[in-house]
């Protein structure tokens, strides 16, 4: 069959780096063309900041191409080129471009297209602008009624018994690429994934599963949403909710792309885990068995039977399943409009909280509503009757929720709290404008040193967490190493915690009243509880103006989702994890936690980039950082506040 029509479709432009030199947002103009005709409207201008994420209207940025008269030589090109406006003058902020080549056999290519470096000066760091998404699909084949030929060509293996290769048609051996990365999606350049060996000419070019694509967030994702977790959970046969907690595996790649995946054969080669169902596939279900304490298995694909060639390598944690409980306190003002509830919906919270429960289930860890549907220092479960573990309460004074500093020892996340629980202070607004895990009690290290002053109790910084190891292959964390072919694996890898606060030496007197107001409300409450009080603060204004529709704009469920992740990024913070990557800023911190990497100019800088949830920053439009690997999961599921069973 010949292909005679593409259709050629820009989807989104992510903002490296928005290139204003001026406080404020970049003025960018997108030049596009696709085949030699221009697409889009060269003439609007969009307002973007670093980390944004252009989603291009597809009847505007689109192009069906009618390819029936192209040969051998022709192709198709698409370009892009962006100038940012500035007050001073237009920045051409480069080109890219990408040639389709006939016979354009690929049924859906996806292709990202990274924008030349940029000088930065004597002062800066070279950078890149964009990224650009292009899509390719067939939009048209012709079958033709006069086949030529033999009507059946063999294939075989290159040799007798030989079922570590495979052959072309030309003899040519070759072996499949097949990839299983623990972070989904892949990491963007410049990235140090493991290079890929070539294939012979006339091969179908590599894919990526649907599976592993990260295109959409769903509005309520279920605990095993995110594939490839780095803990497997021990669950029993009959468990009637195992579809959405078993864990999922995915290939994340394979090369060619026209191999047969019901091919594909997995199998657990060590560890207690078992798999759920088909054993064939691009994806399978996996759940842990026995109950030991947390032991790594490893779980590789062959091709067609456990005797076959060896293609890709995953590992994970299997341990039990530990339960996290929480609660959501909105704090409301009075006088004034600072009545949380009012600005964010009790239905809304708890969609934002199941993506919260999906990021940290990858550490095989239920998080739940508090079962104890007590409420304290007024607070009442909102709405009346819920069963999400959501409750609101009014706050005696006004700065408890509205412009909550962070740098103070919190009195907001004192409301209703329970020890042992989760608390997410749901405040009006934040001094900072983000949300902050201020309370990170029972987390191993040196706490953060407090002063008084000013009748304030401040934190004054110089704690230290501590360090966690972990070797072995496939890597503990997706950085160089990573522990597949071509790059050596088995490094261990070292990470740092973050510091934790210990509220019952810093701020005992500050909350003597406290404590004392509640133990006579509800008999017995001790001083040391409030070591055991983990919290955050959450403003609920947090980005509200873009889902209003200012740019860029969201949709209810990209809101959803990226507040979701930026509470379980705090909730990380209380779990002990420290910052992980560093976003798409050209000039970013380096990690927290110590696990960088060198980029592809040799520059160490945070990583990876934008897929760990414990990352400084993320795109919006399209939900990346929700990565949770190996050696984070060995700090989380030590917290105190999460049990197991016996």
């Amino acid at each position: 069959m010949a292909v005679t029509k593409i259709k050629v479709r820009l989807v989104s432009v992510d903002v490296l780096d928005d290139s204003d030199w001026i406080w404020g947002a970049g003025e960018w103009h997108l030049h596009a063309s696709i085949d030699g005709t221009a697409v889009g409207d060269s003439n609007r201008e969009f307002s973007v900041h670093t980390g944004d994420s252009i989603t291009l209207r597809e009847a505007d940025w689109s192009r069906v191409v009618d390819v029936s008269g192209h040969g051998p030589g022709d192709s198709v090109e698409v370009r892009l080129r962006i100038i940012e406006k500035d007050l001073f003058g237009d920045d051409n902020l480069g080109q890219v471009r990408a040639t389709l080549r006939y016979p354009y056999r690929q049924p859906l290519r996806d292709i990202y297209l990274l924008s030349p470096w940029l000088d930065g000066g004597w002062f800066f760091d070279d950078y890149r602008c964009f990224r650009l998404h292009v899509r390719v699909t067939i939009e048209e084949e012709m079958v033709s009624t006069n086949l030529a030929g033999p009507t059946a060509v063999p294939v075989r293996r290159n040799a007798a018994g030989d079922v570590t290769r495979f052959s072309t048609v030309k003899g040519t051996a070759f072996t499949p690429r097949v990839e299983i990365c623990p972070v989904i999606p892949i990491p963007a350049a410049p990235a140090h994934m493991p290079p890929r060996p070539a294939m012979p000419a006339g091969l179908a070019a590599g894919t990526i599963p649907a599976a592993a694509q990260v295109t959409a967030a769903p509005a309520a994702p279920a605990l095993n949403a995110l594939p490839n977790p780095s803990v497997i959970p021990i669950l029993a046969a009959g468990d009637p909710n195992l579809a959405t907690r078993a864990a999922r595996l995915t290939l994340t790649y394979y090369e060619p792309s026209n191999l047969d995946t019901s091919k594909f054969h997995w199998r657990v080669v060590s560890g207690p885990a078992v798999i759920v169902g088909s054993a064939s596939g691009t994806s399978i279900r996996v759940r842990g068995t026995g109950n030991a304490a947390d032991t790594m298995a490893t779980i590789q694909v062959h091709w067609e039977s456990n005797s076959g060639p060896v293609l890709a390598t995953y590992r994970a944690w299997v341990g039990k399943l530990g339960t996290l409980p929480y609660r959501v306190t909105f704090l409301n003002g009075t006088g004034g409009n600072w009545q949380t509830t009012a600005i964010m919906p009790s239905a809304q919270a708890n969609s934002i909280m199941q993506v919260v429960r999906a990021i940290v289930y990858q550490a095989g860890v239920l998080m739940v509503p508090d079962p104890n549907v007590t409420g304290f220092d007024g607070a009442t479960l909102f709405p009346a009757g819920n069963t999400n573990g959501i409750f609101q309460t009014t706050v005696t004074s006004n700065r408890h929720t509205r412009n909550v500093n962070h740098n103070v020892v919190s009195r907001a996340t004192r409301y209703n709290f329970r020890p042992g629980a989760i608390n997410f202070s749901f405040c009006h607004s934040t001094s900072q404008g983000n949300a902050a895990a201020v309370d990170r009690n029972g987390i191993a290290g040196i706490a953060v040193k407090t002063k008084w002053a000013g009748g304030k109790l401040w934190y004054q910084g110089g704690g230290t967490g501590i360090t966690k190891k972990l070797g072995g292959s496939p890597s503990a964390s997706w950085i160089k190493p990573s522990g597949v072919p071509k790059d050596a694996a088995g490094v261990v890898k070292s990470m740092q915690t973050i510091n934790p606060t210990k509220r019952t030496t810093q701020a005992k007197n500050y909350d003597k009243g406290y404590v004392s107001a509640r133990n006579t409300a509800a008999n017995p409450f001790t001083a040391a509880m409030m070591g055991q009080l983990y919290a955050c603060h959450c403003p609920v204004v947090w980005s509200r103006g873009t889902l209003a529709g200012a740019p860029p704009a969201w949709t209810a469920a990209q809101y959803v989702w990226n507040c979701g992740i930026n509470l379980a990024h705090e909730l990380g913070h209380i779990l002990g994890l420290a910052h992980r990557g560093s976003g798409w800023s050209p000039n970013p911190p380096l990690s927290g936690d110590g696990m960088d990497c060198k980029n592809q100019k040799g520059v160490v800088k945070g990583h990876p980039w934008s897929e760990n949830f414990m990352t400084y920053g993320y795109g919006t439009t399209t939900p990346l950082a929700h990565d949770l690997d190996l050696i984070q999961a060995t700090v989380v599921r030590t917290h105190p506040a999460i049990t197991y069973p016996p």
